[in-house]
């Protein structure tokens, strides 16, 4: 039969802070399903075996204990933290109100820095992303809209060697051409070779690539020479075709016939480019 206090219990005369001050019991149970020490330690169990979860003053403000404390919901210091949605490589992210379940790279989540591993920058960076360029070894941070070499000199020059010219370069990076002894340097959006004057001359079946105002190109399979100017190559030593009204220009006077226009226009097309 349930028993009803209407004045305070005192409990006195406990020989320890361990001694059983309050038990409770359940019919039948052999251990107590509730047990209050002299000492305020609570412990609970089954009934059918000793008590297995506790709570108890642990020092002074310190409550503890040696179990597990499950709730719903926690609040430290006024702060509620929501793990809703954790899963595997998940962290507690304040998200400004409260600390909720977020990805660890924190990149989807917006907010925290991702680390991107490629050969080139990755698209809609983060304040604070980071990428490492597998092509080159440089590693970027991504600062006030611009990648931002870490550790880099300014224009983050540093040298790649291969047989192709580096992705995604930066002004000031130099390349090495493994298949051709070559050393370029990226200026001015394009690769421009170290050391190369304006003369320097290229055999190839093909024009070369990025050339330079002046750059020389020696056509192996014809053997025409051309020179780069004005944006395009032209043939060194080719005579003009010039129409009547060319020699006409030229003379002041129309020709009587037509051969001694063509005449006289051959002789005025080598004189332009030899300069007489």
């Amino acid at each position: 039969m349930a028993q009803k206090f209407t004045v305070p219990i005192t409990v006195k005369q406990l020989s320890s802070a361990g001694s059983d001050a309050i038990t409770v019991f359940v019919d039948a149970d052999t251990y107590a399903r509730l047990k209050v020490e002299a000492g305020g330690r609570l412990t609970w169990g089954p009934g059918n075996g000793v008590g297995d979860v506790n709570l108890y003053r642990d020092g002074a403000d310190v409550l503890k204990t040696d179990d597990t404390f499950k709730t719903p919901t926690l609040f430290v210091d006024n702060i509620e933290i929501d793990p809703t949605g954790a899963q595997s490589d998940y962290v507690l992210k304040f998200d400004g109100t409260k600390f909720i379940a977020a990805s660890a790279s924190f990149g989807a989540g917006g907010g925290g820095a991702s680390v991107t591993v490629g050969t080139a920058a990755p698209a809609g960076p983060a304040e604070g992303d980071l990428w490492f360029n597998s092509n080159t070894g440089q590693t970027f941070v991504y600062y006030d809209s611009s990648w931002i070499e870490i550790g880099g000199a300014g224009g983050g020059a540093r040298m790649f060697a291969g047989s192709n010219a580096p992705s995604s370069p930066l002004e000031g990076q130099l390349w090495f051409d493994t298949d051709t002894a070559q050393t370029f340097v990226y200026y001015d959006s394009q690769w421009v070779e170290v050391g190369a004057s304006a003369m320097a001359a290229t055999v190839s079946t093909t024009a070369p690539t990025g050339p330079i105002s002046g750059q020389i190109w020696l056509n192996s399979d014809t053997g025409g020479v051309y020179v780069y100017y004005s944006g395009v190559w032209i043939e060194v030593g080719a005579v003009p075709q010039l129409t009547s009204s060319d020699v006409t220009t030229a003379l002041g006077y129309t020709p009587a016939n037509s051969s001694t226009a063509a005449t006289t226009g051959k002789a005025i097309a080598m004189a332009i480019v030899f300069g007489s």
